[in-house]
């Protein structure tokens, strides 16, 4: 399940079920939205029974010849004694193959 409602001071839910059968949930809240320029959001990441994580993410846009220049950066926060050194490499892999499928959708 998905709701998005984009525009500032609005939510994001993402709920679903990983391949391994783990669901999941992604709260966030758009933080700041400036056209053609960047986005900032907070988000919480919450695993079976648990919230596992809570993040600040911001991503910009600069033009350059002949496309754009992006830059994503987060900062994350995990709870109740999680792995942060792998969950922080779990979350680098998620993020750059979310973000890798980008151009099929432009």
């Amino acid at each position: 399940m998905r709701e998005v409602d984009f525009r500032v001071g609005s939510d994001e839910l993402l709920q679903g079920r990983l391949a391994n059968g783990m669901e999941t949930r992604f709260d966030a809240r758009y933080c700041e939205i400036v056209e053609n320029e960047r986005i900032a959001y907070s988000y919480v990441m919450h695993l079976p029974g648990r919230r596992h994580s809570s993040s600040v993410a911001k991503v910009e846009l600069f033009p350059e010849a002949g496309g754009a220049k992006f830059i994503f950066a987060e900062q994350a926060a995990f709870f109740d004694g999680t792995d942060a050194e792998h969950s922080t490499a779990m979350r680098k892999h998620d993020t750059g193959s979310h973000l890798d499928r980008i151009p099929q959708y432009l």
